[in-house]
């Protein structure tokens, strides 16, 4: 991180060159000298639906809709992400409202008006704190919610685990350990994804490394610098230094095959991955046999 040529703040890992300038948070997240000004709101995908936040902090999903995971609710919202059958969003109060398959508790948030970020898992969702602390609901199968005391900058919800982001840098998971997944490497890294049952991290020296299941071929990391790293269940998707989108895993119904665009940001979903291109239009490829890669105008 610190090695990062041009990083404007050595003391965050989530600030520097080719980081997500987040919107509305006032801060220069790219170090290009713009405080905010990535173009679009939040987006996310699931397994096999999706939503993104559009310019007046409306949500628009779509895809699979069986469990209730593409009906989203009214109001504005900031964040929001996708797990297996359900969706989360902060909203502009910093609450957090979720809906879709809620058996184990998994859209069932818990109150306050001080959440920043969330994420999705299979059957878990968590939610980070304004001061930094993370709050897990949802499955306990295997530890879901014994979130740890850390701080943390940003945090990625997988199957059965989730993996934090310090300030440092370092990487703390907590969750089921199947597949040695909570055992993170050591270091400090500039992103982190978690994916089923593995996640991936971009080191200071720009190069994805992935830990955790590999049944896939999911470490089978590109020799090439990466600016952004994305997962999906059983396959990862990067951009490289260049602008391309190289992806690779499985690639049954083409989810690691990427058409030859520009994206911006990437999200993985199950069978299925989606690319956002500068202008903010979403572009997906791979299985489409719940519309899943139909994104509808928002």
């Amino acid at each position: 991180h610190t090695e990062c040529d041009g990083d404007c703040d050595d003391t965050n890992p989530d600030i520097h060159p080719y980081a997500m300038d987040h919107v509305e948070d006032g801060i220069d997240n790219d170090c290009d000298g713009v405080a905010d000004d990535d173009q679009f709101g939040s987006w996310d995908v699931g397994r096999d639906h999706g939503c993104v936040i559009g310019a007046a902090g409306a949500l628009t999903c779509w895809g699979r809709n069986d469990s209730g995971q593409s009906t989203a609710p009214a109001g504005s919202f900031s964040y929001v992400s996708c797990g297996k059958y359900n969706c989360c969003a902060v909203a502009t109060d910093a609450s957090v409202a979720c809906w879709g398959l809620d058996d184990v508790g998994q859209s069932t948030p818990p109150a306050g008006n001080d959440f920043v970020a969330v994420s999705c898992g299979y059957h878990h969702s968590c939610g980070l704190h304004a001061d930094g602390t993370a709050e897990c609901w949802g499955g306990d199968s295997v530890g879901q919610l014994n979130e740890p005391a850390t701080i943390f900058e940003s945090i990625w919800a997988g199957h059965y685990f989730t993996c934090g982001h310090t300030p440092k840098g370092e990487i703390e998971c907590w969750g089921g350990s199947e597949f040695g997944v909570l055992t993170a490497p050591a270091g400090i890294y500039l992103q982190v994804t978690s994916g089923g049952f593995y996640g991936c991290a971009i080191d200071t020296a720009n190069m994805v490394e992935c830990w955790g299941y590999n049944g896939d071929g999911q470490h089978s990391e590109p020799n090439v610098e990466a600016i952004l790293v994305d997962s999906g269940v059983v396959h990862i998707c990067m951009i490289a230094i260049d602008g391309a989108t190289i992806c690779w895993g499985r690639d049954t119904y083409g989810q690691s095959s990427p058409p030859p665009e520009e994206f911006v940001m990437l999200s993985g979903g199950h069978d299925h991955s989606c690319g956002r291109k500068a202008d903010g239009s979403i572009l997906c490829w791979g299985a489409n046999g719940y519309g899943q890669c139909n994104v509808p105008a928002f």
